[in-house]
């Protein structure tokens, strides 16, 4: 389909960049197009993931709300639609789930149910666009994720000529209330050190910066390959001392290494392997070599995560308690468990998930949670990491910042060829706007073989196909 680029001025291209269609303004119904409102959930859960309004005697997440209210507005707009099978594996991972509750004899928390309904709710939709949106889709991530880098340098700098009290402003200057609480937000690097790790100024915990980095990275390796960026996320990850970024790195990474042949991702991760162990006894290499003795504390996160749930399981068995494990104590009830163990449990996604649903409940819902990540994924691999950091690295059951993210990122695009794309008009040349927000130096944009038989974007050689990494 031909354009006549005469019609479309400097304005428009700034729209069409941000998604926005200048010309419904001037018809007196402007509106957001997905990808603006895709761009503005992601920075509901970086930016916005603290915030909270109160409600009741507790908070309601403000980038919860807005995150709920985009969907619902695209939904009812027909910009997103529903998959009828995805929606099918709803049903029957929601009809898993409330079938286990005929089974429970003791009260449990109803609004604990209907959250989970609600916020899986929204994996029944999906979305289509061309590879070359979903690169500035990407791109926009990252961009997010460098502003959250330096926002995380300058916060851990400032507390050594100030405080650490200075490295959390907005807690000096609003209420408690306004903020999502229970969580860890402020952490010593280390015993007898008095300063603290980095959350990027609007992470609620040093882990979730560090996984959100360890996100950035993975989408940098598969679609940009820009290194000073690496650099810079990777330095981040470093300053929040949290393992868990380096795990999802670590378990993604070595899928990236076999699928791509990366032979220097292995040498980088082996020169900074030897560096801890070479410098175990110097500050800051000594902080990353204490964090492997977490998983032999029972008192540690490290064995709280990934060793602790199945001594419970372990425990449960021992007893007798069968039942549990078949059917669940009930929505919200994990705590009657933990609350008796003389060791730390984290309340990681799957565990969670069987003591409360049972292993009944967890192989419907398990079918539609894997269908939803994988069935129609730009890219698989970045589906994997939402696996990994799902079921292991958090309890992110219902966490509204960990879902959204994997809703835009993997769950919602579509990629489909250019007879198939979401907007009738001005395709191309936002296509081409797309292609070039991403940098030059990336291959796939100047070497049509590197597409590997997939069609190349305009501005690299013809029409945009289906992205070439992903994998089957």
């Amino acid at each position: 389909m031909q354009h006549d680029a005469s019609n479309h001025g400097p304005i428009d291209s700034v729209f069409r960049r941000m998604g926005v269609d200048a010309h419904a303004s001037e018809r007196g119904s402007f509106y957001l197009e997905p990808l603006f409102a895709f761009i503005v959930i992601l920075g509901c859960v970086t930016i916005g993931q603290r915030f909270a309004l109160p409600f009741d005697e507790s908070q309601f997440g403000v980038g919860f709300l807005f995150c709920l209210l985009i969907m619902v507005s695209l939904a009812l707009s027909g910009r997103l639609t529903i998959d009828p099978v995805r929606l099918i594996f709803y049903i029957v991972g929601m009809a898993g789930c409330l079938l286990t509750l005929f089974f429970k004899r003791e009260a449990f928390s109803f609004i604990s149910l209907m959250m989970l309904m609600v916020v899986y709710f929204s994996y029944i939709f999906s979305f289509k666009l061309y590879y070359g949106q979903y690169l500035h889709l990407l791109n926009a991530y990252q961009d997010i994720m460098m502003f959250c880098v330096w926002c995380g340098l300058a916060q851990f700098l400032i507390q050594f000529p100030l405080s650490p009290d200075f490295m959390f402003p907005f807690d000096m200057i609003l209420p408690e209330s306004l903020f999502i609480p229970e969580f860890n937000l402020r952490i010593p690097i280390t015993d007898g050190l008095p300063y603290e790790k980095s959350t990027g100024l609007w992470f609620l915990e040093p882990s979730h910066f560090s996984q959100f980095l360890a996100f950035a990275v993975l989408i940098e390796l598969r679609h940009f390959n820009r290194p000073k960026r690496l650099l810079l996320y990777l330095g981040s990850m470093a300053l929040c001392f949290s393992g868990t970024g380096i795990i999802l790195l670590a378990l993604v990474g070595a899928i990236i290494v076999i699928v791509q042949k990366r032979i220097g991702i292995v040498l980088l991760a082996l020169f900074g392997f030897a560096c801890i162990l070479l410098f175990r006894d110097f500050f800051p290499f000594s902080i990353f070599f204490d964090r492997l003795s977490d998983f032999s504390n029972p008192l540690a996160s490290g064995s709280g995560r990934f060793i602790a749930p199945y001594w419970v399981i372990g425990d449960l068995v021992d007893a007798g308690r069968l039942q549990v494990l078949l059917w669940g104590l009930g929505p919200g009830q994990l705590q009657q468990i933990v609350l008796y163990t003389d060791y730390y449990v984290q309340d990681s996604s799957w565990f969670k998930l069987v003591v409360e649903y049972g292993f009944v409940a967890v192989a419907f819902f398990g079918l539609f949670f894997f269908v939803s990540l994988f069935r129609k994924s730009p890219d698989k691999i970045l589906s994997a990491a939402c696996l990994v950091q799902f079921l292991f690295l958090g309890g992110y059951l219902l966490s509204f910042y960990v879902h959204f993210l994997f809703l835009v990122l993997v769950v919602w695009p579509e990629v489909v060829e250019d007879d198939e794309g979401y907007w009738e008009d001005d395709e191309t040349i936002y296509r081409q706007d797309a292609i070039d927000d991403i940098d030059s130096s990336d291959e796939r944009l100047t070497h049509p073989d590197a597409w590997e038989g997939a069609d190349a974007p305009d501005g690299a050689a013809h029409s945009t196909g289906v992205t070439p990494n992903s994998t089957t």
